[in-house]
């Protein structure tokens, strides 16, 4: 059984324990959000890099 606070999570149609809190969702948001912003930043610095790479060239 999970709890968060010290109150137990439970189904509201069974009255279950889910097995799951509310810190482990919002755990899994935060890893998932670190690595959209992580290939976000990456996708930039690539588009970045391309630009610098094209003005070298025609500089040339």
């Amino acid at each position: 059984m999970m709890h968060l606070f010290g109150v137990e999570n439970r189904d509201t149609l069974t009255h279950n324990a889910t097995g799951v809190s509310l810190f482990s969702l919002l755990y899994k948001l935060s890893i998932l959000s670190i690595t959209l912003l992580t290939a976000l930043y990456l996708s930039i610095m690539r588009i970045k890099l391309l630009g610098t790479m094209i003005k070298n060239e025609t500089r040339e």
